[in-house]
């Protein structure tokens, strides 16, 4: 009795270990999978399609900056009821122009050759882009004139 009751205890005491170890099999083989797909996840990358005008632009090509341009930023001027604009060639993003010493010559200059109200006048100028308030502003360091014929093109 004492053989068949000891079998018994081995043969029950097998049987929960060999189903811990299913568990534990079957928890090891979810944590396999799930970083299999975190693995998959993490090797995914977006695709950005581009319009046909991005490539066109992507393929023309742009003119060596010279040392004369460098930090120069280019883009469209105007004014109008006392605040300055300028819309920036880089970015096409416009900016509140920040008023001081170096935008006095600037304003003059274009009312001298504006012919419309609000007329964006290509210009030229050193300087940065700041977050003023809630604004981005551009913040003129020196102003390098006023070029018309010219373009962001």
């Amino acid at each position: 009795m004492k053989v068949l009751s000891s079998l018994m205890f081995v043969l029950l005491f097998w049987a929960c270990q060999n189903d811990t170890a299913k568990e534990e099999t079957k928890a090891a083989d979810v944590d396999r999978a799930q970083e299999v797909q975190i693995k998959v996840v993490d090797h995914t990358v977006e695709e950005k399609v581009k319009t046909a005008e991005e490539i066109e632009e992507d393929l023309v090509p742009k003119p060596p900056v010279t040392a004369k341009e460098k930090g120069v930023i280019k883009g469209y001027y105007s004014y109008f009821a006392e605040v300055g604009y300028f819309n920036n060639c880089l970015d096409n993003h416009n900016y509140l122009v920040h008023l001081s010493r170096s935008t006095v010559n600037m304003e003059s200059d274009y009312l001298r050759l504006m012919k419309d109200t609000n007329e964006k006048i290509f210009a030229k100028i050193k300087g940065r882009i700041e977050n003023i308030g809630k604004e981005k502003t551009l913040i003129v360091e020196e102003y390098l004139g006023f070029f018309p014929e010219e373009s962001c093109d």
